[in-house]
């Protein structure tokens, strides 16, 4: 059985009703009591909770984003494949045609079998890290925020990177929570950067420089501008576990691996 929980007061009421729920959740080291309930204080938060007689035996929360039709995992906790699968068949019935996105960590890397199985693209395991220290001497010149007159541009060039998250019209289309920053040479767009702005610590979702112009500087300028932007506020980002250039220019300017923090990435459209 599936239990929805929509808000807070739904979430006191399971814990209620299973006795269980404290161990399960205890068990999974992952949120206590108390900071569960709070994912329910955000907008657009929805809860499954898959319970086996009396017994609760998987969590999830995602975010929802209603005009694009998308689920974003923000939880995720089994306690066995079925009870996995379980969660995933509701969503399946609930949400057909939307988009559900996930990011795992190394405690729910048994999904990702799983979400192959059910259709879900999942991406290369990530190394995350973190701003540790800004970098000096690194100037930006040729580095502007996204305009009107280069939109067109950011969005073709977003559709050329194979490896990029969000799609580029979808980043446009909410400047409430990205910030887009452009490398910009003799009037063309060569590079972006688009990085969240409205949180303590913000999130560098994707890097791109046009392979023409690919180790010319672009990549650091575009990481100096987003760092000068983005202070006093922390800085995190995600980077392939085998791009070892990557990671290389993301130390030069100041980023250091997060213990414990890797994770996966995974895109399933439902159908």
């Amino acid at each position: 059985m599936i239990a929805v929980i929509e808000n807070a007061e739904a979430w006191n009421a399971l814990c209620k009703a299973y006795p269980s729920a404290d161990s399960f959740f205890v068990g999974h080291s992952a949120r206590n009591g108390q900071d569960l309930p709070k994912l329910f204080d955000e907008p657009d938060r929805i809860g499954f909770a898959a319970i086996d007689g009396d017994t609760l035996t998987a969590f999830s929360v995602f975010r929802l984003y209603r005009d694009e039709t998308m689920l974003e995992m923000s939880e995720w906790l089994s306690q066995s494949e079925a009870a996995s699968r379980e969660m995933l068949d509701c969503l399946q019935v609930r949400y057909p045609a939307w988009q559900a996105e996930f990011t795992l960590r190394p405690r729910e890397y048994a999904l990702a079998p799983l979400l192959s199985e059910y259709g879900a693209t999942v991406y290369t395991e990530q190394q995350n890290m973190r701003l540790a220290h800004a970098p000096a001497g690194i100037d930006t010149d040729g580095i502007e925020p996204l305009s009107e007159p280069h939109l067109a541009a950011y969005i073709a060039l977003h559709e050329n990177d194979p490896e990029a998250y969000w799609d580029g019209a979808v980043v446009a289309a909410r400047p409430e929570t990205f910030r887009v920053f452009l490398a910009i040479r003799d009037g063309r767009v060569i590079g972006y950067l688009d990085v969240t702005h409205c949180y303590e610590t913000n999130n560098i979702a994707d890097l791109y420089v046009d392979e023409s112009e690919r180790r010319k500087g672009y990549g650091a300028k575009l990481l100096a501008k987003t760092i000068e932007q983005n202070r006093p506020r922390g800085l995190t980002l995600q980077v392939d576990l085998d791009n070892a250039a990557a990671i290389r220019l993301y130390e030069k300017m100041g980023f250091e691996t997060i213990p414990d923090r890797n994770s996966i990435d995974a895109i399933w459209n439902i159908k």
